[in-house]
């Protein structure tokens, strides 16, 4: 879900955002764009946990992106590699406050009753 705000318009998305909890069927809509998306962005390099979700806890938080194979991951921490994503990288492009920005949204998102930490898979 993280991913899905990153790729909002808005750069302060977490300042519009409701707090509130989207619908399973708005979760399950915004999961499925975003694994497409990720899959033809990263011409698929990247890949989505298959996981099937039975809560709006495992919508906003089970899922995890990660490398299709490890040498993908090898390769893009060359220098070269590092070199070329920076010359495509838009200077305007804060990694630290995108990551701040998803990960607030997505706490604005999760259901208050149910909401307790859980340890990274």
């Amino acid at each position: 879900m993280a991913y899905w705000v990153i790729d909002q318009e808005n750069p302060k998305y977490i300042f519009q955002c409701p707090a509130e909890t989207p619908t399973e069927e708005i979760l399950d809509s915004r999961l499925e764009n975003m694994k497409r998306r990720l899959k033809v962005l990263s011409k698929g390099l990247l890949e989505a946990s298959n996981v099937v979700p039975d809560s709006v806890d495992d919508r906003l938080f089970l899922f995890k992106i990660d490398f299709l194979h490890r040498t993908v991951k090898d390769y893009l921490q060359t220098p070269d590699a590092q070199s070329m994503l920076q010359s495509w990288s838009d200077d305007t492009f804060n990694f630290d406050w995108e990551i701040c920005n998803a990960i607030g949204a997505v706490a604005k998102m999760a259901p208050r009753e149910s909401f307790t930490p859980r340890k990274p898979i």
